[in-house]
Parts: structure tokens; sequence; C-alpha cells
């Protein structure tokens, strides 16, 4: 039983008496599953009913919410509010929206309450939407 030996190894004995286990470096074990089905995804051609497209896996770091409801469908639009208004510029905004995805469109809204983006793709929105 060369498992429950590794696991012995691994495992140091608390003052209680109970055993505890102790992480070995750091290990980015999200990371790994997130690339793991991403080399998957690109090897083997999954393809969602109804949809030409295969399909394909994003990490997201965040906490999704509004798109997991059942009422409520992703868009590839979101609207950006601005607290206080006009004290963040396009260009500010734009640095911080790319990194998600294209966008087709950075429009401010009126009175300088905020801007309104539109960007290629609706992965691209709930990415930025939800990190």
């Amino acid at each position: 039983s060369s498992s429950s030996s590794s696991a012995a190894a691994a495992a140091a004995s608390s003052p209680q008496g109970g055993k505890r286990f102790e992480r070995k470096g750091k290990e980015d074990i999200l990371g790994k599953v997130s690339n793991g089905i991403s080399q998957y995804l690109r090897t083997h051609t999954v393809r969602a009913f109804l949809c030409p497209h295969p399909v394909r896996a994003h990490r997201v770091l965040g906490e999704p919410y509004l798109e997991d409801l059942q009422s409520r469908f992703p868009s590839s639009r979101l609207r950006v509010k601005v607290d206080p208004p006009g004290s963040l510029s396009e260009e500010a905004l734009f640095e911080r929206l790319r990194r998600y995805g294209q966008l087709d469109d950075l429009a401010a809204l009126p009175e300088g309450k905020g801007f309104s983006a539109s960007f290629r793709y609706t992965a691209a929105a709930v990415a930025a939407r939800n990190c």
C-alpha cells in the first residue's frame, strides 16, 4: 500500500493527536486543472448542442452572479458606471477592458456618468464583468 505510505509521509501529527496535511511548495491546482481542460479541448473536438463552434474554456477570476441567473442572458455589451462622474478617462477604461478581449465600441454616457462598452465576443464581456 504505497498510497497509504505516501499519505503518511505527507502528513504530520498535530499536538491534539490528529493528522494535518502540509502542502509541499506552491502549486496552482486551479491553474493546472484549467490548463488541462484547455489542452484537452484543443486536441479533442467537443461541440455544444446547436452551436457550430468548438467548445473553449476560459479561467475566470471572480464571482459570477448575473450570468448564472436563469432569467438573464450574457451580452457582449457592458455599461460601466463611474463614481464620481468624470473621474475615469476613456483611454484608462480602454486599457483596463482590452485585456479581456477586443472592443468593438467604447462610448461615453451623457453627463459623464460612465461608459458603454461593446466587446466583439460575449465571452470577453462576461470575463470583464466577473474579473
